[in-house]
């Protein structure tokens, strides 16, 4: 990450929902266009997106492991693609759980 350029930073932890709900699904047609945007304007600004707790992707990343196959799921590509996303999305939760109590208990 370039520290002069800024960042707009997404929250993708639903990504690792293996039911594809209409929030899931929003969220990939969504991250999908601003890619889209993003090669056209080419701002002076970038796109992140988290996929859990620790870390995040620029945004074309995740949206190539999102098109990358009709075959394979989402998920597992981006399991593939990202290697992150080792945990269950039960433990995803509960790191992230923990994470807004500490930043919660941090705020205040």
């Amino acid at each position: 990450m370039s520290a002069d350029k800024p960042h707009v930073l997404i929250d993708g932890i639903k990504l690792a929902d293996a039911h594809i709900d209409g929030i899931r699904r929003y969220l990939e047609e969504l991250l999908k266009a601003l890619d889209v945007q993003m090669e056209r304007q080419r701002p002076d600004w970038s796109i992140r997106v988290t996929l859990d707790t620790q870390s995040s992707y620029p945004l074309h990343k995740v949206v190539n492991a999102l098109t990358r196959s009709e075959a394979a799921s989402p998920m597992s590509l981006l399991d593939r693609r990202l290697d992150i996303l080792r945990h269950p999305a039960r433990t995803v939760g509960e790191k992230l759980r923990r994470f807004r109590a500490k930043v919660e208990r941090n705020v205040q």
